[in-house]
Order: C-alpha cells, then structure tokens, then sequence
C-alpha cells in the first residue's frame, strides 16, 4: 500500500516535471499572412484537342488534322511558333467509358494590364473561335477524365481556371509579401508587449510558408504563382515566430486568458461576384458589362460609398459562388466571366445605428435586385460591418486577455501551492471556431478568390450581428513553490 506521503511526494514530483516541461515545450508563437499584388506581364491560355481512338489507328491521323487547321488559325491570326507550346499526345478514358487521344495546347502571349478590360474581351473573342474549331479549355478535363488527374498543375487556382496572369517576377512579389507579413508581425508583437507590459518581447525562430512553385514552366504545363485577371496577380506568404522575452526560467505557467470586447460600428463593406453564364464568351462579356453598368448606377448618389471592381475573370467549369441555374445545355459544362465586386460604406458622424443599419439593407436590396431578367440567380452579397479602426479595439482586447490569464493563474497557483510571478512571455492562442456563422464568414473569405478580402475585413462580423473582438492569449508566468516542501520521513 503507497502511503499518503508518498503520494504527496510523487504528485509534487509529477508536477515539478510537468513545469519543467513546460518551459521547454513553449507554445508562445505569433503569426502573420500578408498578400501582395502585382500587374500581370503575360497571358497563358491553356486548351486541349481530342479525338476518340479507333481501332484502325485513324484517330490520330484525324487529331493531327485538327490540330494543323487550329495552329494554321492561330498563326494567321498574329501568333508566333514561338507562343504555341503544344504537348505530346496522351491516351485519357474520359467518364463515358470511352477512349481518347489528347494534346494540350498553350497560348503564351504580352499584355498590358493598364488595359485589363481590353485584354479579357480580346481573350473572349480568341477562346470563341477557338472553340469552334476543336480547342476546348483544359480546365474541362477534370471533370471529363476519369481519374481527376487534369492536364495542369494549378498553385491557388480556382476550379474552371484555364486562363493564367503570370507576373514578371514572382519571387519578387514572394519577397515583397514576406517583408509585409513581417511588418504585421512585428506590429502584432508590439501590442503583446504593451499589453502585457513587456518591453523586451521579441520574435525568435522566424518560420516562412511560401508557395511551393513560384515559377511557371508552361512546356510542362505547370502553374506556379498567376492571377485570374490582367490587373492583380497575387502571391501569398506566412510568417510565423516564437516569442521570447529573456532566458528561460525552471517551472512556469501558461494560462490562455480571453479578451472580449464589443467595438463600435463605423462602416460596412459588401463583396458580392458579378457573374455571367453563356455559351459564347464574348456573350458573357456583354452581359458582365451591364451589371457593372447597373452596379455602378444603383450607389452613384450613396454619400460616401466606395466602389471597387475586380478584373475580369474566365471559367470553364464549376466555380465557387456562381449559380449556373438553367443556363447550360444537359450535359455541357457552363462557361463564361465574372469579376468581384466590393463596396465600402462610411457610416456619418451624426448617423446614428439604426439608420446606417436601413442604409446598408437598402443597398444590399439593390444588389441582389427586386427581379431576376436573368437566366440565373441574382448575386449573393456578403455584408461585414464593425470598426474603423482596429489598432485601439485590438489593444483593449490584449489587455483584457493578459488580464484574464493573470486571474485564471492566480486562482491555479493558489490551488496549486505556488507563488506567480512576473509574466515571461505572451502569443495568440490557437481557439477552434464552433460558431456556425464564424465558419461561413471563414470560408467564404478563404473561397473566394479577390485578394483584398481578408485584410479589408478587419474586426468585423456579418451584418446584423454585434461587432465583438474575441482575442486569446496564452500568458506564460513564473511560478515557485509558495511555501518549502519538507517531507517527512
């Protein structure tokens, strides 16, 4: 039989242990993700030919001839040999069961991003044409190959992405983006300092994901960092630190504390997709046109409302956040445009809530329209609103969570038989969302593809809801016996 005292002198052994542990297994890491956009220099439309096999070998006599008339077509049509890169012919067994010989073909030409409108209705008219003579978009593929392979290798495409932006210099734009996160990280580390009152708080073991390929090599059909319009190609990076204060201590205490609070609402932005489902891509175009037109006309005499739209964009496929509803044939795959759209409400220095609130549900009643003369659904909105400003919201909050983590620690240590001490270090704290609407916010931001998104969302929430910043921490303290352990014999 263990005796008491033994027992008491195991589990303060076991908690000792389990201290000391924990000054070596920290958690207290930082991270930032920063996004830069850059012009696009170039355009790479990637399509396929096919042709069913036959048993007397005819399908690929049949799929040359296809493919000297299109690459005939595109030379008298300005294109050099030099920007046709066609792949070798492959044998693919589609969903119908049958098989077929197929070859990617890749357009590679210069484009003007001051000239992002002009370009994409240039590419309109091209992938039409091209179309009725044998190419189809190569994003096609996965959904008619078998075994979901594809023909590309897209980094942060969107499904039906056949059209790629490439920039100039990607890594660039990898290290511009780096420099950018790292600036947040530091401001972020800043305000952990003030909160929890230390000044020595620095970043340690930096840590930066980046994209995998960053470069294209288009002969093999790979994609490394593109945009989906002419205007914005963006490359993402995170950067990740653990924080340190001084040296390590020999037993500490790591608490998460909560700081909560509810900020003011100073503006509202909506994002929505105009979107435009059509056979014929220069059809899409017109009809991507007029809702721009009638987007712009619906907030024109909105006091303060700020407009921005996206590029244009071509799919061929499926895509997130566009009903196709009856506008494709049984059987066909739709295809067409689409370009995001946000639009930023100020709220007035005498306005109150409640008429901001009926200004921004008016506006939202104006986009999705009062009729549908469209052979699909209106556009969805997604409405945000909360503070200006989060720089003072954000403090408040890390000073309440550093609070928090304080009492929390004080009411263990007591349990515990310990003495806290001064508080050695203090990072974000990673906290599962369970609330349904966080998680639709959270993929919506994460889905859709406009890279200005996330940032400009800030400390908001859907609209209606309560703008409350939630930010954990987990505090680290020193902690020693309170009182000198002597066991008895």
């Amino acid at each position: 039989m263990v005796k008491r005292s033994d027992m008491a002198r195991m589990m303060a052994l076991i908690l000792m242990f389990l201290m000391a542990a924990a000054a070596v297994c920290r958690g207290g890491t930082v991270s930032a993700e920063a996004e830069i956009s850059g012009p696009a220099d170039r355009v790479a439309v990637m399509m396929f030919i096919r042709q069913e096999t036959s048993e007397n070998q005819s399908g690929e006599a049949a799929l040359d001839a296809v493919w000297d008339r299109a690459r005939q077509w595109l030379i008298n049509n300005g294109y050099k040999p030099e920007q046709i890169m066609a792949g070798p012919v492959t044998r693919r067994l589609f969903n119908n069961e049958q098989q077929y010989l197929v070859r990617r073909i890749t357009l590679v030409e210069p484009v003007d991003p001051a000239k992002a409108d002009q370009v994409a209705e240039k590419l309109a008219r091209l992938i039409d044409q091209a179309m009725a003579r044998g190419l189809e978009p190569a994003s096609r593929l996965m959904s008619l190959d078998a075994d979901q392979q594809g023909m590309m290798f897209q980094s942060g495409g969107v499904a039906g992405q056949f059209v790629f932006f490439l920039p100039r210099d990607p890594a660039g734009l990898v290290e511009q983006a780096a420099r950018k996160g790292m600036e947040q990280l530091r401001r972020q580390v800043g305000w952990l300092s003030a909160a929890a009152s230390l000044p020595a708080l620095h970043p340690v073991d930096l840590t930066i994901d980046e994209p995998a390929q960053l470069e294209s090599d288009l002969s093999q059909g790979r994609i490394g960092i593109n945009g989906d319009s002419a205007d914005e190609v963006l490359a993402r990076v995170k950067v990740t630190a653990r924080l340190s204060a001084g040296p390590e201590v020999g037993q500490t205490l790591e608490i998460v504390g909560q700081g909560r609070v509810e900020t003011d609402i100073g503006q509202a932005v909506l994002f929505t997709r105009l979107a435009a489902v059509n056979p014929s891509y220069q059809g899409a175009m017109d009809d991507l046109a007029e809702q721009a037109r009638r987007l712009r006309d619906s907030i024109k005499d909105l006091p303060k409302a700020q407009l921005t739209i996206g590029g244009v964009a071509l799919f061929s496929g499926y895509v997130n956040g566009i009903n196709i509803g009856g506008n494709a044939a049984d059987g066909q795959l739709p295809g067409g445009a689409y370009r995001e759209a946000r639009i930023k409400l100020v709220r007035e220095a005498q306005e109150g809530e409640a008429d901001f609130r009926i200004r921004v549900g008016n506006l939202v009643r104006v986009i999705r329209g009062d009729r549908v003369d469209r052979p699909y659904q209106p556009p969805a909105v997604l409405a945000l609103w909360g503070a200006a400003d989060e720089g003072a919201w954000m403090s408040k909050a890390m000073s309440a969570a550093v609070d928090d983590a304080r009492q929390r620690a004080q009411r263990h240590a007591a349990t515990l038989g310990l003495k806290l001490g001064a508080i050695l270090d203090a990072g974000p704290a990673s906290q599962p969302e369970s609330s349904p609407m966080t998680m639709l916010l959270s993929q919506f931001l994460r889905d859709n593809p406009h890279p200005r998104q996330r940032e400009s969302a800030g400390i908001m929430v859907r609209f209606g809801e309560k703008p409350v910043l939630n930010v954990p921490l987990a505090v680290r303290f020193a902690v020693e016996p309170a009182n000198q352990y002597n066991p008895t014999p």
